[in-house]
């Protein structure tokens, strides 16, 4: 059936990056189309043409990505799929992507990438965000209706028994021994820095620039800088997992037993406590009230060079 589509009448615009040409498609510019361009320029298999069978194709991004909306939207067990999606729906569907180019939105490329059978139940899945269950089918009585039909084990000891990063394994560490405070290359020339340098990071609400710890002590929020050209001018940036005072960075006594320091644990730094703190509260971050997540990214920070 032909479903006739009148374009958004609102002021939008198509997304910003430029496009490329990857396995002989339009695309833009984005993480995927350059993995997907390594993939052609090595030959890998399982892209471009029958890159997921003979006569399914991985040329584009969704050929991928909506592979996986069709999972959702056939369900668990035979029987479970969602109903296809009306003309209205699909009018719908179509109108508010009436405004994107082709090498953004391709109607007929979408549907080819799940085909005929799945194409309006995915449209079902996107024009409502997800599947969802009605909350009448949730419960059974007092319990809940979707129960985990395994073992779910809160305590393993055989994972316990492992080794894991955080406790035995140096690997990662001989990678990258310290982290460090990243800036653009014209902010740290314009600061009069150099690659090494040794800066403390301090904020509004973090003048003194340190961690208070609970015993009364204090680690200081310093670490070399580095200079680079991949992040935006006027952003300060680190990498998370350095600069500990504890995780076996600190002795302490256990049953008696002192367990000896490792000076490794303890290098580089860990800056979030030079984070924005709520000025009313005055003992906790500011709050995303849509999706309740911590605010840090309006944090502005001062750099200090030390000795």
């Amino acid at each position: 059936m032909t479903v006739k589509v009148q374009p958004i009448r609102q002021p939008v615009i198509a997304p910003v990056p430029e496009t490329t040409r990857v396995f002989g498609e339009d695309l833009p510019i984005c993480h995927e189309t350059f993995f997907m361009a390594c993939a052609e320029r090595l030959g890998l298999a399982g892209f471009g043409k029958d890159g997921f069978g003979p006569g399914a194709d991985f040329r584009r991004p969704e050929d991928f990505y909506l592979k996986m909306v069709a999972n959702v939207a056939a369900g668990e067990k035979p029987g479970e799929d969602v109903p296809e999606a009306s003309d209205a729906e699909l009018t719908l569907f179509l109108a508010a992507r009436g405004h994107l180019p082709a090498t953004v939105f391709d109607a007929r490329k979408w549907e080819a990438a799940v085909g005929a059978r799945w194409w309006r139940k995915v449209v079902y899945v996107l024009n409502r965000g997800g599947r969802f269950q009605e909350h009448r089918h949730a419960f059974k009585g007092e319990l809940l209706a979707n129960q985990y039909g395994q073992l779910v084990s809160l305590y393993s000891e055989k994972v316990a028994r492992t080794r894991q990063a955080m406790t035995g394994n140096y690997w990662l560490q001989a990678l990258l021994p310290e982290n460090a405070v990243l800036v653009h290359a014209t902010d740290g020339r314009r600061l009069g820095l150099r690659d090494g340098d040794r800066v403390k990071v301090t904020s509004a609400s973090n003048p003194e620039g340190v961690w208070p710890v609970a015993d009364g002590r204090t680690v200081p929020m310093v670490g070399r800088v580095r200079m680079i050209e991949g992040i935006r001018p006027g952003v300060v940036a680190f990498s998370l997992g350095h600069g500990h005072w504890a995780y076996g960075a600190g002795g302490l006594v256990i049953d008696r037993q002192a367990v000896k320091a490792d000076p490794r644990r303890a290098r580089g730094l860990h800056a979030n406590a030079a984070m924005r703190v709520d000025p009313v509260l005055k003992n906790t971050c500011p709050a995303d009230p849509a999706g309740a997540s911590a605010v840090f990214y309006d944090t502005k920070v001062k750099l200090v060079k030390v000795a």
